[in-house]
């Protein structure tokens, strides 16, 4: 299921009205409506708002394989404001464009590069 169904599909099971997520998201109820039937591009931000007001996290909106789904990134993405949470976002939403393999592939990289003290975070940071 693609983004923009899960998203009608969590705004009516949460009994909600387009209107009424639209004013919770900030725009207007077109501009949702768009969002709804995949006719206009979420931004990251804007997949923080909805997931937020739809009590789930931005993972839970991506088509993000469920082998790869990580819950510790879901609370590490709802404890940074939508500022400071658009780098990890914007890789959701990379994956998202992945295949299976490609997913594989990224979450191996991304483990060796855990593995290099240059792109490591140093204690306190």
């Amino acid at each position: 299921m693609n983004i923009n169904d899960k998203i009608k599909k969590l705004r009516k099971e949460n009994h909600m009205k387009q209107a009424e997520l639209a004013q919770k998201i900030g725009v207007p109820q077109s501009t949702l409506s768009k969002y709804e039937n995949g006719n206009l591009r979420i931004d990251t931000d804007t997949v923080y708002k909805i997931a937020v007001a739809l009590g789930v996290s931005p993972n839970d909106l991506m088509n993000f394989s469920e082998k790869y789904h990580l819950p510790q990134l879901d609370q590490a993405i709802y404890d940074f404001s939508p500022q400071e949470d658009i780098n990890a976002l914007e890789i959701l939403k990379s994956l998202e464009m992945l295949n299976t393999k490609g997913q594989k592939e990224a979450a191996k990289r991304v483990h060796e590069l855990t593995k290099l003290d240059e792109y490591t975070k140093k204690e306190g940071e």
